[in-house]
């Protein structure tokens, strides 16, 4: 396990617990004493930048269609939690800004730009600039870093704002993987938990990179990434993952 105690980032808050990217179930991941808190982010019509995982509405919500159809206050109108539970019912799409003003000081942020290259329903014109923003006007750069699966959107947040921090997420073995590490030049790479390995571990390491690990809820696994040397892991339990490092750090005393 790395000298530096791993970090715990809860995946959209504490999804296991509570509906994902809402206020419930970031509340509950800062209860819990997570180190990080991992979100989504996509776009309104009128460019408010909002925390919601999915493009369309549909999947968790008796609405329909793409959140990047919709005007802000129609989204601040839909419930977002009664699907995962009758007790979260009122759960309501936060903006950026309100994600920001209730984790910021008390865990750091890790905000994944739902852009996606390719599919007019999933580009969000604007977006990177908006969150740069939103970074520079909190000086938020020590406590906030963007990710996304499209490496081109970390581009333009790297030439927008040098200063924020980026995270290349990956969920496969890229052939390319170290090619665009040195073009993008990351604070850290998010690769899928099935495709880590202790020589990519290593390797990140060498290249002074950081290793976030996604989306780990396995204690086994959670035991194997920490001894290898991960700098954290995404989440969707983080009480697991803080009594796995507990665990660890008693049997080395």
């Amino acid at each position: 396990m790395s000298a530096r105690r791993p970090k715990v980032i809860g995946h959209g808050g504490a999804k296991g617990y509570a509906p994902k990217d809402t206020k419930a179930s970031f509340q509950k991941a800062l209860e819990l004493g997570v180190d990080a808190v991992e979100l989504d982010l996509h776009q309104t019509r009128d460019g408010t930048p909002v925390v919601y995982h999915d493009p369309y509405l549909d999947r968790t919500t008796q609405h329909r269609g793409l959140i990047g159809e919709k005007w802000i206050q129609e989204l601040k109108n839909i419930d977002v939690g009664s699907w995962f539970s009758p007790k979260f019912h009122g759960e309501r799409i936060l903006t950026l800004e309100e994600a920001m003003d209730l984790i910021l000081g008390r865990a750091e942020l890790v905000i994944e730009l739902k852009q996606a290259r390719g599919r007019k329903d999933i580009r969000y014109e604007g977006l990177e600039c908006r969150v740069c923003q939103a970074i520079r006007e909190r000086d938020a750069y020590e406590e906030v870093i963007v990710t996304s699966f499209d490496h081109f959107a970390l581009l333009e947040v790297r030439r927008l704002d040098p200063k924020v921090r980026v995270g290349m997420l990956f969920g496969a073995n890229w052939l390319t993987l170290w090619d665009e590490v040195r073009e993008l030049g990351p604070y850290a790479i998010f690769p899928h938990w099935v495709f880590t390995t202790r020589d990519l571990v290593e390797e990140a390491h060498e290249r002074g990179v950081q290793v976030y690990v996604w989306v780990v809820n396995e204690e086994n696994w959670m035991r194997k990434l920490f001894r290898w040397g991960v700098d954290g892991v995404v989440t969707d339990y983080p009480d697991r993952a803080g009594h796995v490092l507990d665990e660890l750090r008693e049997a080395k005393l």
